[in-house]
C-alpha cells in the first residue's frame, strides 16, 4: 500500500466512508523511541511506544508515584519493588522501629488480659439462680373436670371442654393444670386399665389435651388415689406403677397421690418412690421433661426428709385468730416450716380466708411456695362451685336444655363480665389475678425469696420476699376495716409499684413507702428501691 492511498469502509450507519493512511516508516528494532504514527478518521494522532520504556518510566517516577500527568492531572502510583523494599529491611532506624512496635503490642496486649482478669475477679458477682423446677416455682391451677366445661351438652365437664380453655390458662400465667381425682374415672379387667365412663371424655382426647397445652408452655397433670390393693406387685394385680404408665403414656406430667388410712406410711413412701423410678428411667431419661410424684398434703408427713420424693403440696392454715391483730401469717408460716424455704418440697396450698377475696388472692400468689388454686379463684368463685363463664342461663358451663345451676351455687360475676371493658378493675378478681400472676413470674424475689415479717398496723398483713442481690418486694393487704400505715423496711424507702388495689396507685408508680396508707381491702405489692446518692 502506496502512502495516501484511499481504503473504503462502512460506517456504522452503513455509508461509504474513506479512510487516509500514511505508510509506515520501517521499524528499527533498537529503536526504543519509534512511533507508530496514523490520522484517525477525526484528525486525532494516535502515538504507541514500542520496545521497553523501563529508564522513561523510571525516571519520571518519584516516591512511587507517575509524575507525568495523563492528561486530566492525574498521577499513577507504582508500588515499591522488591529490590527497593530490600534497601529498607535492614536499615538500622526501621528495625528499630519494628522491635518498638511490636514491644508495644505485646505489652498492650498483656495489660488487656491482666485488666480482664482483675475486672472479672474484683467485680460483684450476679445471684446465683436456685435450680427451680417447673413445678417448684409455677402457678398451679387444681380443676374439678365435671364442673368446668362441658363441650358435648351432655352436663358433664369433660378434657376437651378444658382444651377449649387454654388460652385462658395462659393469660393468667399458668404453668400447670391439675385435674382432680382421675381414679374414680378409672376400671380395671385384671391388667387392662381403662375409662369407666365417657362423661370425662377418652384418652385420646386426654391426649389432645396435654399436646394443646404444651404447646403453650403448660403442663398437665392428675390427681389420684392410691389403695391398698395397688400396693401389691402381683402379676394379676394394677399397681399405681400400672396407672401412672397408663397417664404417662397420654401426656401427663405431674401425678398428685392422696392414700386412705388404710394404706401405711411405709407403703405410701415406698410405693411414691417406686413410682418416680419409672418416670425417671421410662420417661425424664428420654426427653428431660421432669415428670414427677407429688405427695397430698394429708399424707406429707408419710414422705417428710425424704429426699427420694420430689414434692408434697404443704397447707398453709389459717390460725389467725379474734381480730387478726399482728402478723399472723408469718407464725402459719414458721409453723410449717416455709418462712425460709427449708422443706424438701415447695408446693403450697392456702387455706387462708383474711374475709376478703382480694386480699386472700394477694397473700396466696405471694407467699413462698408454688401457689395452687382452684377452678374459679380467678372471679372470687368458692370451692367446690361450676365455673361462671359468662352471664346466660347455664352460665356458659353447658349447652345442655333445660340445665340450670344447682340452688347451692354461690353466683359471682363471670369470667366474660369481669374481662369486659366497661368492667371496674378496682373490683376485678380476674383482673388482679392476672397481675399478680404476672408479677410473681417476673420479680424473681417472689419466686424464691426468704419471708421477712414487716409491723404495719392494725390488721394489715405485711411482708417481704428478699432474694440475695435482688431488689426485694413488699406485699401489704388490710383485710381489716380501718385504714392503717406507714411502711418502713430499713434503708428502703422508696418503691416502685407493680400492683395495687384500693389506692390511688398505678404500676411504675414510685412511692414514699413511709407515706403508704393501706385502705379497707386495700392490695399493695412494690418492689423496693434502695435510697437515691446524694
Amino acid at each position: 500500500m502506496s502512502g495516501g492511498e484511499n481504503i473504503t469502509k462502512l460506517n456504522a450507519a452503513g455509508d461509504q466512508q474513506e479512510t487516509e493512511f500514511t505508510e509506515m516508516p520501517a521499524v528499527n528494532a533498537n529503536d526504543s523511541k519509534t512511533r507508530l504514527s496514523g490520522a484517525s478518521e477525526d484528525g486525532r494522532e494516535t502515538d504507541a511506544f514500542l520496545g521497553t520504556a523501563k529508564d522513561d518510566l523510571e525516571a519520571r517516577k518519584v516516591d512511587g508515584y507517575d509524575k507525568e500527568a495523563d492528561g486530566q492531572g492525574n498521577e499513577h502510583f507504582y508500588g515499591l519493588s522488591r529490590e527497593e523494599l530490600e534497601k529498607y529491611a535492614n536499615d538500622p532506624v526501621w528495625v528499630k522501629t519494628r522491635r518498638v512496635l511490636f514491644a508495644i503490642l505485646v505489652v498492650g496486649w498483656v495489660a488487656m488480659l491482666v485488666s480482664a482478669i482483675i475486672i472479672v475477679v474484683v467485680t460483684e458477682k450476679c445471684p446465683k439462680n436456685p435450680n427451680l423446677l417447673w413445678y417448684q416455682d409455677g402457678l398451679a391451677y387444681r380443676v374439678d373436670t365435671a364442673k368446668f366445661q362441658d363441650s358435648d351438652a351432655n352436663g358433664v365437664g369433660d378434657f376437651t371442654g378444658i382444651e377449649q380453655h387454654a388460652d385462658h390458662f395462659a393469660e393468667l400465667s399458668v404453668v400447670s393444670v391439675w385435674l382432680e381425682d382421675m381414679s374414680s374415672e378409672m376400671a380395671y379387667d385384671g391388667k387392662d386399665i381403662s375409662l369407666n365412663s365417657s362423661d370425662v371424655g377418652t384418652m385420646k382426647a386426654f391426649a389432645n389435651l396435654t399436646k394443646t397445652f404444651n404447646k403453650k408452655g403448660i403442663r398437665v397433670g392428675i390427681g389420684l388415689t392410691l389403695t391398698a390393693s395397688q400396693l401389691s406387685s402381683g402379676d394379676e394385680d394394677v399397681t399405681l406403677k400400672d396407672v401412672v404408665r397408663y397417664w404417662a403414656d397420654a401426656g401427663a406430667e405431674l401425678f398428685v397421690v392422696d392414700a386412705p388410712e388404710e394404706v401405711d406410711d411405709k407403703g405410701y413412701l415406698d410405693t411414691l418412690i417406686e413410682c418416680q423410678e419409672v418416670l425417671d428411667i421410662e420417661y425424664n431419661k428420654k426427653d428431660d421433661r421432669n415428670r414427677v410424684m407429688v405427695s397430698s398434703a394429708a399424707r406429707q408427713q408419710a414422705v417428710y426428709g425424704s429426699e427420694a420424693v420430689m414434692a408434697a403440696i404443704t397447707v398453709v392454715n389459717d390460725v389467725c385468730t379474734g381480730d387478726r391483730n399482728g402478723n399472723c401469717v408469718l407464725e402459719t408460716l414458721k409453723n410449717t416450716g416455709m418462712a425460709n424455704n427449708d422443706l424438701p418440697w415447695k408446693v403450697v396450698d392456702v387455706n387462708y380466708d383474711l374475709g376478703n377475696p382480694a386480699c386472700n388472692l394477694a397473700l396466696r400468689l405471694t407467699i413462698p411456695g408454688t401457689p395452687i388454686v382452684a377452678s374459679g379463684t380467678e372471679i372470687g368463685l368458692a370451692a367446690g362451685g361450676f365455673m361462671i363463664w359468662n352471664d346466660t342461663k347455664a352460665s356458659g358451663f353447658t349447652n345442655k336444655v333445660n340445665w340450670t345451676m344447682p340452688s347451692s351455687q354461690v353466683m359471682v360475676d363471670s369470667v366474660l363480665a369481669q374481662k369486659s371493658a366497661g368492667y371496674d378493675v378496682g373490683s376485678s378478681i380476674y383482673s388482679l389475678f392476672k397481675d399478680l400472676a404476672a408479677v410473681r413470674a417476673e420479680q424473681r424475689s417472689l419466686q424464691w425469696g426468704k419471708f421477712l415479717s414487716l409491723t404495719f398496723g392494725g390488721q394489715v398483713q405485711a411482708f417481704v420476699r428478699e432474694a440475695d442481690k435482688i431488689d426485694p418486694v413488699v406485699v401489704a393487704v388490710n383485710p381489716g376495716d380501718d385504714h392503717a400505715g406507714s411502711l418502713e423496711y430499713g434503708d428502703f424507702t422508696r418503691g416502685e409499684v407493680l400492683v395495687t388495689r384500693g389506692l390511688d396507685l398505678a404500676p411504675g408508680d414510685e412511692v414514699d413507702l413511709n407515706a403508704v396508707f393501706m385502705p379497707s381491702g386495700g392490695v399493695f405489692v412494690a418492689k423496693m428501691m434502695e435510697p437515691e446518692k446524694p
